[in-house]
């Protein structure tokens, strides 16, 4: 495979790098997109727009970035002393209240088990199908 690539692509007909500093070959990098993207008409443009477009859908969440702490801290600021729906209150509250170092009945305890049980159940019974 090395003798293929070594006839189809010669060592004096390869591309080789001008400049060796990263800003250098940046700077060559933007003159060159930007020399291609003049010479192409009107209808080419349009089309690698929307290819662009549609490989972007659906990418529009941060799902996985975390913010930095300075944006997190802006986020904080811009929501202090925002005025909150009634029913946002209450539910707040409500959830406020099933998260307060709740001691579970017997018999709350005992459906969450039988619940897990049930689930191993079926893990083992997908696993070993």
């Amino acid at each position: 495979m090395k003798a293929k690539m070594a006839e189809k692509f010669p060592l004096d007909r390869r591309k080789k790098p001008q400049t060796s500093s990263p800003e250098e070959l940046t700077e060559l990098h933007r003159s060159n997109t930007a020399r291609l993207w003049e010479t192409r008409s009107e209808e080419e443009r349009q089309a690698i727009g929307t290819k662009i477009s549609r490989a972007n859908a659906g990418k529009r969440n941060r799902l996985g970035h975390r913010n930095s702490d300075e944006h997190r801290h802006k986020i904080s600021e811009a929501q202090k002393g925002r005025p909150l729906a009634q029913d946002h209150v209450e539910a707040l509250r409500r959830a406020a209240k099933t998260r307060k170092n709740k001691v579970w009945t017997d018999e709350e305890r005992a459906a969450h088990a039988e619940k897990i049980r049930a689930s191993w159940e079926r893990r083992r019974a997908v696993n070993t199908a």
